[in-house]
């Protein structure tokens, strides 16, 4: 399982298939932590195509680290970290219409008839 530190690999599951990725951190079972041009993250070594290309990097390497050993050695990865915005969930307060005020004076009240029932 050492020699799979710094391997590049491609992934081949999920919403980030086909990007590529380096694995940086061992763990038990079938699981690897990688990262590259995909969400640093545990990854099933089921989900991934392994290359034969090996970098020479420390355990647990740092994202800003990785990217500048990739671009060092030539290899190209887009990197998209994109920062995403908090967005409001559908039934929270900021979404919700806000009712009508009521009108507190009498005559007002009486205009609005008024006028309405003109129309």
């Amino acid at each position: 399982m050492a020699e799979l530190l710094g391997r590049i690999c491609t992934k081949i599951a999920g919403r980030e298939g086909n990007r590529k990725a380096v694995i940086v951190d061992i763990l038990k079972g079938n699981f690897v932590i990688i990262d590259g041009d995909v969400k640093r993250r545990k990854c099933n070594l089921a989900h991934l195509e392994l290359s034969d290309k090996l970098l020479k990097i420390k355990k647990g390497i740092s994202s800003e680290e990785l990217k500048e050993l990739l671009a060092k050695e030539g290899i190209d990865v887009a990197y998209n970290k994109k920062v995403k915005t908090k967005k409001e969930k559908p039934g929270s307060a900021a979404n919700r219409i806000k009712p009508k005020q009521p009108v507190e004076n009498e005559n007002a009240k009486a205009k609005t008839k008024k006028t309405r029932a003109k129309q």
